[in-house]
């Protein structure tokens, strides 16, 4: 085979694994059924933009028992948590409706 053909072949595959490393989104995968219903309150919370329902889902998420969400989980919520109180409700609603999409079976 010739030099330049395998020059591009390689090129090709290259661009074709880091398109595929940038485009493929694995979103959040199976979540708890607490995580699910905090995500569910947050998403509301982000559409209505009330900080005093941010405020009630992080006193619910406190109020759980330590195996009730895992840590990764619970690391996503707050994350969604501190996105509302810092005003960018809408990407706060997006990755709430994001969890709540990827429990869906396709």
């Amino acid at each position: 085979m010739p030099n330049a053909l395998k020059f591009i072949l390689v090129g090709l595959l290259a661009v074709l694994g880091i398109g595929y490393f940038f485009f493929s989104d694995p979103g959040y995968g199976k979540v708890s059924n607490t995580t699910y219903r905090a995500a569910t309150a947050l998403y509301s919370a982000a559409l209505a933009k009330s900080a005093i329902r941010l405020d009630a889902v992080s006193d619910f998420l406190d109020e759980q028992p330590s195996d009730a969400v895992p840590q990764h989980e619970l690391v996503w919520l707050q994350e969604i948590i501190e996105l509302g109180k810092n005003g960018e409700w809408d990407a706060a609603a997006h990755s709430a409706k994001r969890i709540m999409e990827d429990q869906i079976e396709r």
